[in-house]
């Protein structure tokens, strides 16, 4: 009998041993590289949609996992453009979410910087860019957001970076300068 009890007191004691202490907060902020995440129209941007296996079906699960995670803040690689992020949105709960994603035009890029954000959780906005592009085509700016948690938490600020890829010695020493770039 007392095998049955002796787990029941010390659940009971660990409940009552923690009553009235404060808890820490937490906040959960996480990132996704999307991997050509586009709008699905050809008219934006050909050659991001010819990369892009997405179908709507596909970009309604994505949305549902990333609801699913409930994440405060989400920083998102390779988004084409605003667009994009309103089709995601649109298989979301309506008015949970907001984004900020980085206005690069010049080089032209499908492949843009963003964050995702619970807009009742956090209030965010944009602060600026990083010239991480280096002025070549699909490479993309860093974006920086600042950010308070509501409705009285820390404040921070984001940079979201999404450097070159590959180890060949060309796309190394893209990301070398680009991380001179980022050290200045």
């Amino acid at each position: 009998m007392s095998k049955v009890f002796l787990p029941l007191i010390c659940a009971v004691l660990a409940f009552v041993a923690g009553w009235g202490t404060s808890q820490t907060p937490s906040v959960q902020i996480g990132t996704w590289n999307l991997e050509f995440f586009t709008d699905l129209n050809p008219a934006t941007g050909q050659w991001c949609e010819e990369h892009n296996p997405r179908t709507p079906k596909v970009i309604e699960e994505m949305a549902q996992f990333i609801n699913s995670l409930d994440l405060e803040v989400l920083a998102l690689e390779e988004v084409e453009d605003a667009e994009a992020l309103d089709l995601l949105l649109s298989f979301m709960p309506p008015g949970k979410y907001a984004y900020i994603v980085s206005p690069q035009t010049a080089p032209e890029t499908c492949q843009r910087v963003a964050v995702l954000y619970q807009k009742e959780e956090v209030a965010m906005r944009y602060v600026g860019e990083i010239p991480l592009s280096l002025g070549q085509y699909g490479l993309r700016d860093g974006l920086v957001v600042y950010g308070k948690f509501l409705p009285d938490g820390f404040d921070f600020t984001l940079v979201v970076v999404h450097l070159k890829a590959y180890s060949d010695p060309r796309s190394t020493s893209i990301r070398e300068e680009e991380l001179s770039l980022l050290g200045q």
